[in-house]
């Protein structure tokens, strides 16, 4: 494997006029003395399929975008052998091996042995931490990180309540980085009310980075004009009753929105010399003019030009948008039709489509490594069951009230995790807005639990046309008990769920833990699903829940395919299409087998 990434003039292999290699890396770890990361290097060449040493190139770069950093408890490479643990263990091994190699490591030591303000801001922060219990001075290690990106932009302390510096830095910072720095600005903000600091810091308060979303807002006018052309596009009036109808899902009608403000952002990132581009949102007086014909096409090519960069688009989610844009314009009248005919002639746009027809690569590797491996197969039906019995592990036969307040946080966690994949398993795959958002009592309710009262033996759900993607009622599901699913639920209702705090005034199954009476949030349910799918030896998402039965159920036998779309609430095409994965050597051996059935018939 050719590398393209520039190297330290100080390495033996620069100097001789060739790239350094991951050979390179081993000969230095052997010769310093540093065999306990020698291991990182064979795992690696595992993973590169045993490709020679010297082929691979020793740089960080190369490793960061072959091997990324787990997010949100989500395994970024889950056609490894490695859970979500080892593998962000050993990344860090290889990344460390790497930098030592390199000499990135010796600067980071000698920046942060520097004797400047950051060092002395960060000695008095310490002191302070010795003095006051209350201060955790783990937090503290938040200050080094701050301290590391200011000294490349030659910021100090003093700075921080610059606007032209805090851009600076926040210019030359990556999404990981700017988290870090938001939480060391927040925590300088917290510690400047005691003098030990203060005398460090600016005398007005401490500027925070914005996040991505705040920096991403849109002027409110122009909030306001999507918002009427996206009513525009959902809501028909009933001619009978003269009252609104809604004819889209939430979850369609939340695309819609991603799909213009894609398309609004995009003009600020056209090229300089673009006629199309506006530099400035909130000078805009004809808004129409926003979604020109010349604009929407330019934005288009903008798009296409960054397809699966960093920050891009895959081509069918372009597609998807710009197709949904021509909609909006078609039904607000600002477009007659023609967008949408035009853009069945973009080589992109149908590239596009032809993508969204079938599985991504990487989910069709996760399914064919479910249906392939046995082990993962019994992981995943019986996850609901792992998720109750690790939670039960953590309490180890104590009382609830005897649990620290981490290990209490983990077993709630894992029990909303349970009880969610319960429904998925053991009743049908549905989608996670709707998953987080049963009702179970109320004039609204749509989850039921058994009851002498109501006469129901059975846990069962039943999702009316207003809540699923097709806008048609499902039928009544029973949680099966074949699957182990009410044991899950029983468990749940009496252990798991009165540890809320207003779970007794919430209708919602899943009820929010600290605030109000909502449901529980998606984000935040997905954060945790995928950190103990993870830690159960099966990293995925929770979409994942509809690949997985159904390509589990048509690798059984290819006429499960109807059952399949019948679970899912989707056609048989768009199942055979989008979620089910069939083993094709599997299909072409039983074929083959049938052919030779049928010749012995003929024999005899």
């Amino acid at each position: 494997m050719t590398s393209f990434f520039f190297m330290p003039e100080t390495t033996a292999s620069t100097q001789t006029g060739t790239e350094p290699t991951m050979k390179d890396v081993t000969a230095h770890l052997e010769e310093h003395g540093l065999d306990y990361l020698l291991k990182a290097l064979r795992t690696l060449q595992s993973h590169m399929n045993n490709a020679p040493l010297s082929t691979l190139p020793a740089n960080s770069l190369w490793v960061n975008a072959e091997f990324p950093k787990p997010k949100s408890g989500r395994h970024p490479r889950p056609d490894l052998p490695q859970a979500i643990r080892p593998y962000a263990k050993w990344r860090a091994d290889l990344l460390r091996a790497v930098s030592l190699f390199d000499g990135s490591h010796a600067e980071k030591k000698a920046m942060k042995s520097q004797i400047d303000e950051w060092q002395e801001l960060r000695d008095a922060a310490s002191k302070l931490a010795e003095k006051h219990p209350a201060i955790h001075a783990g937090r503290l290690s938040q200050i080094d990180r701050l301290a590391e990106h200011a000294r490349r932009q030659g910021l100090l302390p003093i700075h921080l309540d610059n606007h032209g510096y805090i851009q600076k830095l926040a210019a030359n910072s990556g999404q990981d980085c700017r988290s870090q720095i938001r939480n060391a600005q927040k925590l300088l903000n917290d510690l400047s009310n005691y003098p030990d600091i203060r005398r460090h810091l600016p005398a007005d308060r401490i500027l925070v980075l914005p996040t991505r979303k705040m920096e991403q807002k849109l002027p409110s006018d122009i909030e306001a004009f999507l918002e009427g052309l996206v009513k525009g596009a959902t809501v028909r009036i009933d001619p009978v009753s003269n009252l609104p109808l809604m004819d889209q899902s939430d979850n369609t009608v939340s695309v819609y929105y991603a799909a213009m403000r894609h398309h609004i952002r995009a003009l600020q990132k056209l090229a300089d010399d673009s006629y199309e581009r506006i530099t400035d949102l909130h000078q805009i007086n004809d808004l129409h003019s926003l979604f020109s014909r010349d604009r929407v096409f330019a934005t288009i090519r903008h798009t296409e030009s960054r397809v699966d960069q960093e920050g891009g688009l895959k081509a069918g989610t372009a597609s998807s948008y710009y197709q949904t844009i021509a909609f909006i314009l078609e039904r607000n009248g600002l477009d007659d039709g023609s967008l949408a005919r035009t853009l069945k002639h973009s080589e992109f746009i149908r590239s596009g489509v032809d993508e969204r027809k079938g599985m991504r690569p990487e989910k069709e590797d996760w399914c064919k490594a479910l249906v392939t491996d046995e082990r993962k197969t019994r992981t995943f039906l019986r996850l609901h069951l792992i998720f109750m019995e690790m939670a039960l592990e953590t309490i180890s036969g104590r009382r609830l009230h005897q649990l620290t307040r981490m290990e209490l946080e983990r077993v709630r966690q894992l029990g909303y995790c349970a009880a969610i994949a319960a429904i998925e398993l053991a009743g049908r795959p549905v989608r996670r807005s709707n998953a987080v958002s049963f009702q179970y009592r109320g004039k609204n309710a749509n989850f039921f639990v058994p009851s002498q009262k109501t006469g129901r033996n059975d846990y069962s759900f039943k999702l009316s046309a207003q809540q699923t993607k097709a806008r048609k009622d499902d039928p009544l599901t029973i949680i099966r008990k074949e699957m182990k699913g009410p044991r899950v639920l029983d468990w749940y209702l009496k252990t798991i769920r009165p540890l809320c705090r207003h779970h007794e005034d919430s209708v919602f199954l899943f009820p929010q833990v600290k605030k109000g009476s909502d449901h529980i949030g998606e984000l935040t349910f997905t954060k945790w699903f995928q950190k103990y799918a993870s830690e159960a030896g099966l990293p995925m998402t929770f979409h994942m829940f509809r690949h997985g039965v159904a390509s589990l159920l048509v690798n059984q036998d290819w006429s499960n395919i109807a059952a399949a779309a019948e679970l899912l609430g989707n056609s048989v095409r768009v199942c055979e299409e989008r979620y089910a994965f069939f083993n094709e050597e599997k299909l072409v051996s039983s074929g083959q087998q049938k052919l030779i059935e049928n010749s012995k018939v003929g024999h005899k």
